[in-house]
């Protein structure tokens, strides 16, 4: 509330609010923090309760009869799954969503726990993906909001690698090498796909929109990171890949290439067909573009794998950070506009560190970099300010 109160203040002396709106804008967050102290420790309390109760079960937990365990959890679960009905029924949004989280975990916890029991040899691969199947289902009839979006997508997220990887470990490293590269390729654009599908984002809009960002996110990601590999002469390593494998070079390098040339001719099949159905054409060809650069950035590291190169590993990371930077001032994304701009200011300062490398350290080594950093910091803080209100300013008038 002290903070609030200042803004305020500065908002009626600028004449943006009055009087009667601030004192109503003042009401309301006094009546949305009352009980805040009592709920905290009502929290805090139950907190400690569940935390006893389960370090008790984890005590004894050798002691505990197996039937007796399935049973129980399965009565949990029963329970929860009826809450999460029961809320859906009456409107209960809050109640909905985290009966609906706790199920969930739950629920992994159940298959762990019969494969305790039962199914020793059991994989981890496959109780996730019982789990998966189990779950999906439920999280997307009943999820509605961000509170089991994230999470539900994250956890698919985390449970694809390591299944791949599961299976991955019974083939030869050349089709695991290329099992990898097509499940990172296809993955985050699946993701994209899934999250601007207009018929999607009419029922299932928050869930349309965490498949978006975090799609955008592992491609950009997966990007940066691939930007590094340049720093290595890989042309060993894959030839003793491809020779256990029974593969020439030739082939193997055009086997390699397969997924990364789906995606852009799937990309440049997309435009075919959706560009003109576009509701905002500029835009459609901005993220169009990004994806397509996002999907080289990542292919080419592993379709040339000869010779290494710092100037090329440097160049292509801010070659491509400066592009996310003038896409985001193009389409009024201020907040990647502000990261592209820090990370932009970090890799820069990394050059540095790696240009001067020991006499960085030497006395007149650390004045000037510190120097160099104040300036850069500086000159950052002053491109965010002046880019993020034009950007602000663009995308304003645009609307």
């Amino acid at each position: 509330m002290f903070g609030i109160h200042k803004k305020l203040r500065g908002w009626v002396a600028a004449g943006l609010i009055g009087p009667e709106q601030q004192a109503a804008i003042t009401a309301f967050e006094k009546s949305r923090q009352q009980g805040r102290f009592g709920r905290g420790i009502t929290g805090l309390a139950l907190f400690a309760i569940i935390i006893g109760v389960l370090s008790l079960i984890a005590a004894n937990w050798v002691s505990i009869p197996a039937s007796f365990k399935i049973i129980v959890h399965l009565l949990i679960n029963i329970a929860l799954a009826i809450t999460v009905w029961r809320a859906q029924m009456r409107g209960q949004d809050n109640l909905r969503e985290g009966a609906l989280l706790v199920l969930g975990g739950l629920t992994l916890t159940f298959i762990a726990l019969i494969g305790q029991v039962f199914q020793l040899g059991g994989s981890y691969a496959g109780a996730l993906l019982v789990w998966q199947m189990a779950m999906i289902p439920a999280f997307l009839v009943y999820g509605q909001t961000r509170l089991t979006a994230v999470p539900g997508v994250l956890a698919f997220t985390g449970c694809v690698p390591v299944i791949v990887m599961e299976w991955t470990d019974k083939i030869p490293d050349f089709w695991s090498m290329f099992t990898g590269v097509a499940v990172l390729t296809a993955l985050p654009l699946l993701y994209v796909a899934i999250g601007s599908m207009e018929r999607c984002r009419a029922t299932r809009p928050v869930w349309c929109d965490t498949a978006l960002r975090i799609g955008f996110v592992i491609l950009v990601l997966s990007a940066s990171l691939a930007s590094l590999l340049w720093y290595e002469d890989r042309s060993d390593e894959f030839s003793a890949v491809f020779d256990r494998a029974g593969i020439a070079v030739s082939s193997g390098m055009w086997i390699l290439s397969v997924p990364t040339i789906i995606a852009v001719f799937a990309l440049f099949g997309h435009w075919a067909f959706f560009r003109s159905r576009a509701v905002d054409p500029q835009f459609y060809v901005r993220t169009w573009g990004l994806v397509l650069t996002s999907i080289v950035m990542l292919g080419l590291p592993m379709l040339i794998p000869n010779g290494s190169s710092d100037m090329l590993a440097m160049g292509s990371f801010l070659i491509y950070w400066g592009f996310l930077g003038w896409y985001a001032h193009a389409t009024g994304a201020v907040r990647l506009l502000s990261l592209a701009i820090t990370v932009l200011a970090i890799r820069i300062w990394i050059i540095y560190l790696e240009a001067f490398g020991g006499l960085a350290m030497t006395g007149f080594g650390l004045i000037f970099g510190g120097v160099f950093m104040l300036a850069m910091i500086y000159g950052a803080r002053r491109l965010n300010r002046r880019l993020g209100n034009s950007a602000r300013t663009q995308h304003a008038g645009k609307v």
